[in-house]
């Protein structure tokens, strides 16, 4: 029995129907699609226009006019000048603090040898002092850096800041060694003014340099007051010098430009393909980053990316410690967002830095307070309350536990100390087995009298008049 083909009008139809059916899908997947990379798209800038209305840049342009220029005189101009007045290949052979020179402690009288060339380094250096001092009358700085080329900007003059406070504390060393310890106590607010000539500048690489500026100029002030040789006015000064400093501040700049240079990244396609993850293994081309972007991939990882930040910011406007471990280990992240996953930067040891920065600096001023109590009543305080309220308004919290500083007195001297980042009380333990300071099992500490002796001999006839 033979088949007959079906009516050719039937057949047609069929032909039709099939191919309307399948018109009709691919536009409705076209829309779907479409409508899919328009929601990604719109989320994304809505997140942007988010960190806009709430008054923070977002692009690097914007960055850069965030971080403003003052409006009189810029500290950052003499910093520079003095900067160039340094010499450029300085003879630091036996000169401790800018070379490695074994067996000197802070505190120690200065051999006659190197007291010298202490001395010749130093005049080298004077002009670049000079500057220096003058540039700490000035509060406003920026430094010339074009904050406009995201993770390529230049930043020339972050070791010369490190190399400047250097110099000072070696100064500082020089004034003690004369039994000019106010005189040296000056040369600590000079270094602190070059610290903080970086904490407008919106960058985390320059926050963490500012950080290791202040630390610098905290244990030089913590050996000085320990001398029990400074003016009430000295001291003074130096808790003045020491209170605005505002490190949360610095921490959420420091966030916001790390915000702001990640989307710059997203935003320059030829960045993320040939300078950002060229020669990493699975890294993406151009080509890749392409159909990344064409799916609407990127701008969802875009938007991950933004939130993470936005998180971290957050965080930073009340920190606590220890950081929360989803910030920490990025595991909020989606997996499907690589480039995230790939550019969060790893920031706990950056808040870790930020916190013992703080906790330095709040012992620093509990124990300038219990030197004025010691000068005023010829004793160390029994305990931290009895500074306030004429010492200090209130006791300094320490801020790996969120409760009062640890405060020790014993027949030789006082120490006052936060438990540092383990929040393990260590009896105020400050070097580690290896020496190290900020080590397993060691406290952040200020110590006065027979403590302060364990880590900076003095010599006899010095220890006779504290």
């Amino acid at each position: 029995m033979s088949h007959r083909a079906p009516p050719p009008d039937t057949a047609r139809s069929r032909k039709v129907f099939w191919i309307k059916l399948l018109s009709a899908m691919a536009l409705s997947l076209l829309a779907v699609f479409a409508l899919y990379r328009f929601v990604a798209y719109r989320a994304m800038n809505q997140r942007v226009q988010a960190v806009r209305d709430a008054g923070y840049p977002i692009d690097l342009a914007e960055l850069d006019a965030w971080y403003e220029m003052p409006e009189g005189k810029n500290a950052a101009d003499i910093y520079l000048r003095a900067f160039a007045a340094s010499p450029t290949d300085p003879d630091t052979e036996g000169i401790p603090v800018v070379s490695t020179v074994f067996g000197y402690k802070l505190g120690q009288t200065l051999e006659p040898d190197m007291a010298e060339r202490i001395e010749a380094y130093l005049a080298d250096h004077a002009e670049a002092i000079a500057l220096l001092e003058e540039a700490a009358s000035i509060e406003g700085s920026r430094f010339p850096t074009d904050l406009t080329q995201g993770i390529s900007a230049f930043l020339p003059s972050l070791g010369p800041l490190r190399r400047a406070a250097r110099v000072l504390k070696l100064q500082s060393i020089l004034d003690a060694d004369r039994g000019d310890y106010d005189l040296a106590a000056t040369r600590c607010l000079t270094t602190i003014a070059l610290a903080r000539s970086l904490e407008d500048e919106p960058i985390l690489i320059s926050s963490l340099v500012n950080i290791s500026i202040q630390v610098m100029a905290y244990q030089q002030i913590e050996w000085l007051v320990a001398t029990g040789k400074l003016e009430d006015e000295t001291l003074r000064k130096l808790a003045r010098a020491i209170e605005p400093i505002d490190l949360d501040r610095m921490a959420l700049r420091a966030m916001v430009g790390e915000r702001c240079m990640g989307h710059g990244i997203f935003s320059n396609s030829d960045m993320l393909a040939d300078g950002f993850f060229s020669g990493g293994g699975g890294g993406l081309n151009k080509l890749g980053i392409a159909g990344y972007r064409t799916i609407g991939l990127l701008d969802i990882d875009h938007s991950s990316y933004l939130d993470t930040m936005q998180a971290h910011i957050d965080f930073v406007k009340h920190p606590t410690w220890p950081m929360p471990k989803d910030l920490d280990d990025g595991e909020n992240i989606p997996r499907i967002c690589i480039v995230s996953r790939m550019m969060i930067p790893a920031l706990s040891s950056a808040y870790e830095a930020f916190s013992r920065c703080k906790a330095k600096r709040r012992v620093t001023l509990a124990g300038i307070a219990a030197e004025r109590y010691r000068q005023k009543h010829g004793q160390l305080p029994t305990q931290l309350t009895d500074l306030v309220p004429d010492f200090i308004e209130q006791i300094p919290q320490d801020p790996f536990t969120a409760q009062p500083l640890q405060y020790r007195l014993e027949d030789t001297g006082a120490i006052i100390y936060s438990l540092g980042a383990d929040a393990v009380d260590d009896n105020g333990a400050q070097l580690g087995d290896a020496g190290r300071d900020y080590a397993e099992h060691t406290d952040i500490t200020f110590t006065f009298g027979g403590l302060q002796e364990l880590l900076w001999p003095q010599p006899q006839e010095e220890e006779e008049d504290w």
